[in-house]
């Protein structure tokens, strides 16, 4: 098992050197593994541990979902804000149904978005610049389209909708 504080002080440090599109790189990896960690404790039958991974995977979505720029891109960050909404909700659906299936195309969403969001963080990294919140949003936003389309396709698929 790590060691907390190690893990605490590991973070803490990444925060303040981490470029902020790597700490929003960083915030999707730690979500996708509670998420992916919760589904193995719903298979598990360990409702507990689920709960609280659950828990915590919601409070890094809640904090993503707050730290959208509206002044900068309004429309687009209303978009990601609806994004993190309904991540939010199904995470809070499974709290009650325990459906493994919900959480698995969840993880697959946020693996989508991660990856635009690495994509931004590595080319902002390449080019040695901060990048534009638009142009940064433009990119999350091509990923949103693309998580929600997938997610759209799988629910009317599988008769699982959970709307926002």
């Amino acid at each position: 098992m790590p060691n907390k504080s190690a893990q605490h002080v590991a973070y803490a440090t990444a925060a303040q050197n981490a470029s902020k599109t790597r700490q929003v790189v960083m915030l999707y990896d730690g979500v996708i593994s509670m998420v992916q960690r919760a589904v193995e404790a719903i298979k598990e039958g360990q409702l507990e541990e689920r709960y609280m991974l659950i828990d915590k995977a919601r409070k890094i979505v809640c904090g993503l979902q707050t730290a959208l720029d509206f002044d900068n891109a309004p429309d687009i960050a209303k978009l990601m804000y609806d994004y993190y909404e309904s991540i939010d909700m199904r995470m809070i659906h499974v709290q009650s149904t325990n459906r493994a299936d919900v959480l698995a195309q969840v993880e697959k969403e946020l693996k989508i978005m991660r990856d635009a969001w690495k994509t931004i963080d590595e080319a902002a990294e390449k080019e040695g610049k901060k990048q534009d919140t638009k142009e940064m949003y433009a990119t999350a936003y091509e990923a949103v389209t693309v998580a929600t389309a997938s997610s759209a396709a799988e629910s009317s698929a599988d008769s699982v909708s959970i709307s926002v």
